[in-house]
């Protein structure tokens, strides 16, 4: 959804005192959301995507009478399971096959494989769509709409890195997360492949700070940690939390 849209929905819940719901956001939607809503303090917003690590996540807007443990979210998320027998059909196939019943993607939320199904999070409109889904990939499946609790959390792979830097340069900062020389770190900035905060930076020496989200496309991405001293020489000791 774009900025004006979300905008509209904060503005609307103002006037009305309703709750108001998007559709799901990409991370960097929902960080653009988040920068913007936590300037106005009359602005209160929760995000959720169906469980705790969803990343794709519906942007609540509530009024003051409303907590976050007063939303119904299944009224606004449910949930599917596919099943294919006998076969494994991947992320992928499963995504082209929703997008081709006509699905736009923002209905969508997280896709999560399991074992010879896949679970998928999606708005209360494009259910019936979805459950009359056949075929994934070159596999017959069977869709069946199940409690968003019943949905199992995707599991986080989070590997910790520690390195050093003179300065929290992004090509420096880059090198240490990614395990690159600082010269192929300066070259990937300029081919516009790195991100911070989902924004894409050609600045080698933009200074990074902790909570910084670091991607770099191909690679992967990262949330930078805090400093940890320095050494006798002056270089500063970082770490990162990597998504693998």
């Amino acid at each position: 959804m774009d900025e004006i849209r979300l905008k509209e929905l904060a503005k609307r819940c103002a006037e009305r005192q309703m709750l108001e719901a998007s559709y799901f956001l990409t991370p960097a939607e929902r960080y653009d959301t988040e920068k913007w809503a936590l300037k106005d303090p009359d602005i209160r917003t929760v995000f959720f995507g169906g469980n705790e690590n969803s990343e794709r996540t519906c942007a609540f807007f509530l009024p003051f009478y409303i907590e976050e443990k007063d939303i119904d979210f299944s009224e606004y998320i449910r949930g599917v399971k596919i099943t294919a027998r006998f076969a494994h059909p991947s992320h992928r196939d499963y995504m082209g096959s929703i997008l081709g019943l006509g699905i736009e993607r923002d209905r969508i939320g997280d896709i999560i494989p399991g074992d010879e199904c896949a679970y998928v999070f999606c708005t209360p409109a494009v259910l019936p769509v979805i459950l009359g889904i056949e075929r994934v990939g070159r596999a017959g499946v069977k869709a069946e709409e199940i409690a968003i609790s019943e949905v199992p959390v995707a599991a986080k792979n989070i590997k910790k890195v520690s390195f050093s830097v003179m300065s929290p340069r992004l090509d420096a900062v880059l090198s240490g997360m990614f395990g690159i020389s600082r010269t192929k770190a300066a070259s990937v900035i300029a081919q516009e492949r790195v991100s911070v905060n989902y924004a894409i930076v050609v600045k080698p020496d933009l200074q990074i700070k902790p909570g910084d989200i670091v991607t770099l496309r191909g690679k992967g991405k990262g949330i930078v940690g805090g400093q940890n001293g320095t050494s006798k020489k002056g270089r500063l000791y970082m770490e990162a939390d990597i998504y693998i």
